[in-house]
């Protein structure tokens, strides 16, 4: 665009502060250039299209033991669109989310795809499409905006540049776990609302007309962000960031902020900040209600914080500029040392780069501004409130890294004006190699997640310090029958978290099915007093107190068995196992406890023979004949064919006089 002489210098020296009239305001608004029909249609194929292509080997992929078998392979309340699936989806919070409009998204795929993969990932890939497509608009606007008004760059040159951050972002490595992930649908879908609400909101502060509407637009839209994830909640600070870049809504000196004249860019802010705030309270009971617990500071000290937060701030820039060794799980150390090398570093650079930005925000603005939008959407997921085993995660990049892409776009367009059309070839070209390269990457890391042992392999061959990837390809071995292979495995996950109690369960399963008694009978101890620890209503508690009296009642330690069945039995209520405890209560000479057993089990089972069998030997064995006649009468009505019955009934009735 070329200059607006006189009368646009006017205008542009005429900057508003805070609450000058919007008239005067709109004037400076900059304006795409015009450029030929085939650019404007291409760039945003070219985008969707590489944002496509880039992931197709996520079609060929398996759900993975990472989620994915709890969230689908074992949850059938999202299989349709019922109302009774759909009351789910609005208020389940399983795994600690509440995203409900991602699953019905999903309770679409199982209607068009049953539990065919391909169309899962399929909507995935197009989901992500869509995002980065969104977003080279997105971007678009941002730098026409950051540009202003007195520009030198035709409509073609700001539609290349954001292609160019719209490409990076699409097709970088980093994006890849979002992508090929299914449990991370809800990060797509977020996302595309989130840039969608972006947009919206620029639109509404930009236009002359419709502006209201847009507004309302960008509300809607946010609702629908938040209730695919919760990590659109972020959104009013990010609004708040674009007032005072580019929008220049907000200047001048702090308490100019504030003063009257200002209200009406803070009241406009509200329904955002509402419905933030009651995201982040139905997120915060939702990790409540699925006993996913914010570790406290006795577990991870406001040390530890700080310097898990100034890693993870560091860690997604320096893998957006190197995106080397990526893997599912970046694991919390067990015993996390805040003084280890790696944090310093991290959280030195972060403390660094913000004082340079500070000293330059003059100078340059954007680059500040960028940098805030990445914190603030980072904040949620740094770990200042720390829940489950990673330390750092590439999905969580998704939405925090579209501030460099941005800056991608910035990059080359500052090149133009610094040295000219020779130097934003140059840099294109070098660009477009740079893309094409993380395309190749992501290619290649899509292909981790084809399945879960690819997956955990990959994952131990960069970090074999990670526990749970230990574990989770002990499971997968486990269930080829490979039991050396998968205690091995297990061991070395305990080497690194000893006090885990469902590897030290999964390990006694292990070791009963090689035979190895005794150490079967540590670990599932260790996994009891673990559990104990964590919860006392949990089901691998129940378990790992059944399996331990199983394996007791293999080596004839009876006594032994019959305490841990009682606790089993405690936790789940089953007439089977009632009957269990009652047998082993009676083999030990406890008859009046195995008595009640006995007869719990009839109360959960009336048609129970094994119980009516048992009770009538009991009470045959301690005289009570009228009882026992009555129970092994029973036990041969339900089963006649039975030997045991009938002699049992014969020996009461020649026992018991009349």
């Amino acid at each position: 665009m070329g200059s607006r002489g006189r009368k646009g210098k006017r205008r542009e020296s005429a900057r508003p502060q805070a609450g000058e009239p919007k008239a005067k305001y709109e004037a400076v608004w900059p304006t795409v250039g015009a450029a030929p029909n085939w650019l404007r249609i291409l760039l945003p194929l070219l985008v969707a299209g590489a944002a496509f292509v880039t992931f197709l080997p996520a079609l060929d992929a398996d759900f993975v033991n990472w989620d994915d078998d709890k969230l689908f392979l074992t949850n059938s309340h999202y299989r349709g669109l019922s109302w009774s699936h759909l009351e789910w989806m609005f208020t389940t919070t399983k795994m600690g989310h509440w995203q409900p409009l991602s699953w019905v998204t999903l309770g679409v795929n199982y209607k068009l795809y049953g539990m065919e993969t391909r169309g899962y990932h399929l909507s995935n890939i197009l989901l992500h499409a869509g995002c980065a497509l969104t977003f080279y608009f997105l971007a678009l606007r941002l730098l026409t905006l950051s540009i202003g008004p007195r520009n030198q760059l035709s409509g073609a040159h700001l539609r290349i540049a954001a292609a160019a951050a719209a490409l990076f972002f699409a097709v970088h490595p980093l994006r890849v776990e979002s992508v090929a992930w299914v449990t991370e649908r809800r990060d797509l879908l977020s996302g595309l609302f989130f840039i969608m609400t972006t947009a919206a909101y620029l639109k509404s502060r930009t236009v002359e007309r419709q502006r209201l509407l847009w507004y309302l637009a960008a509300v809607a839209v946010f609702i629908l962000s938040v209730l695919s994830k919760a990590w659109g909640m972020t959104i009013p600070a990010i609004l708040i960031v674009l007032d005072f870049y580019p929008l220049r809504r907000l200047r001048g000196r702090v308490r100019d902020w504030f003063a009257r004249p200002a209200l009406l860019i803070w009241l406009e802010k509200v329904p955002f900040v509402v419905i933030a705030a009651l995201t982040a309270w139905k997120a915060i009971n939702a990790q409540a209600g699925q006993l996913i617990t914010v570790k406290s500071l006795a577990e991870h000290s406001l040390v530890c914080r700080a310097a898990q937060v100034g890693y993870g701030a560091a860690f997604y820039v320096w893998k957006t500029l190197l995106p080397l060794d990526l893997i599912p799980l970046y694991e919390l150390p067990y015993r996390m040392n805040p003084w280890e090398p790696r944090f310093v570093l991290g959280a030195g650079a972060v403390v660094l780069a913000a004082g340079v930005l500070l000293a330059l925000r003059r100078r340059w603005t954007a680059g500040l501004a960028l940098a805030v939008c990445y914190l603030a959407i980072y904040s949620p997921v740094s770990g200042i409130a720390q829940s489950g085993p990673q330390l750092v995660k590439d999905s969580y990049s998704y939405l925090c890294c579209l501030s460099w892409a941005v800056l991608v776009g910035g990059l080359s367009i500052w090149c133009f004006r610094r040295w000219g059309a020779g130097a934003f070839a140059g840099a294109g070209c070098a660009l477009a190699l740079w893309i094409g390269v993380l395309g190749l990457l992501s290619w290649r890391q899509t292909g981790i997640w084809h399945d879960s042992k690819t997956l955990w392999t990959h994952t131990l061959s960069i970090d074999d310090n990670c526990a749970m990837a230990h574990n989770n390809l002990a499971v997968l071995l486990r269930k080829e029958d490979k039991f050396e292979d998968a205690s091995r495995h297990y061991r070395r996950s305990l080497e690194i978290k000893p006090d885990d109690a469902h590897t030290n369960y999964n390990l006694g399963n292990c070791l009963k099915a090689l035979g190895q008694y005794p150490e079967a009978i540590e670990c599932y101890k260790n996994a009891i007093d673990f559990y104990k620890t964590a919860t006392e209503n949990r089901t691998e508690h129940y378990q790992a107190h059944l399996n331990l009296a199983n394996t007791y009642r293999t080596l004839k330690r009876i006594p032994e068995a019959v305490e841990h069945h009682m606790v089993a039995a405690r936790y789940r209520r089953d007439a089977e196992l009632y009957e269990l405890v009652a047998r082993e209560l009676r083999t030990v000479g406890r008859l009046q406890e195995a008595e009640k057993y006995f007869r719990k089990a009839l109360q959960k089972k009336p048609g129970f023979f094994d119980a009516h069998y048992g009770l009538g030997k009991l009470l045959l064995q301690r005289g009570e004949c009228p009882g026992a006649l009555e129970h092994l009468r029973k036990a041969v009505k339900l089963e006649p064919d039975s030997e045991k019955a009938q002699r049992g009934l014969a020996r009461a009735q020649a026992q018991c006089p009349g």
